[in-house]
């Protein structure tokens, strides 16, 4: 992965790069935008629109999953204030 399909991942899902996100919030992110384009819901459903919807999830959940996290105080506080 890129960071330039990461940042086109998280475009796709109406997110910054700057966006502080939790894996619920992708997770409900992913899930609003496929039922825009099922094709059990929607009569003229584009495949290919899932596919690319899948694919940036994968992407940005493989980042996610992927980080290191620092469990100092500076960063508890940052995080939590």
């Amino acid at each position: 992965m890129t960071f330039q399909e990461l940042k086109e991942a998280l475009h796709l899902f109406g997110f910054h790069e700057k966006d502080l996100l939790t894996i619920t919030k992708i997770k409900e992110r992913h899930r609003a935008l496929v039922r825009k384009v099922h094709p059990d819901l929607v009569t003229d459903a584009d495949p290919a629109k899932i596919r690319e919807l899948n694919q940036a999830a994968r992407t940005i959940m493989d980042y996610v999953m992927s980080y290191r996290f620092s469990f100092s105080p500076e960063e508890f506080y940052r995080q939590i204030p």
